[in-house]
């Protein structure tokens, strides 16, 4: 691409950052319409392992600042 893309320091200023994280998140949102019910969309998460993650990840971590948690 030759612009900012590369270097995880500065990609995000290179608007093609945003197209591609877009497109991606368009991408996975497809599969999931087309291999998931609106239940299983809504409620099932991954389980929360540590080794895998960090836990500001896990579906029950509070989004500091705020008093949501990632599954609200």
């Amino acid at each position: 691409m030759g612009g900012d893309m590369k270097p995880p320091s500065t990609s995000a200023n290179d608007p093609v950052f945003f197209l591609h994280h877009t497109f991606v998140d368009f991408i996975w949102e497809m599969w999931r319409q087309n291999h998931q019910n609106r239940f299983a969309r809504e409620n099932q998460y991954p389980p929360d392992i540590g080794a895998c993650a960090n836990s500001q990840h896990f579906s029950y971590a509070q989004m500091r600042p705020w008093d949501k948690i990632n599954r609200d």
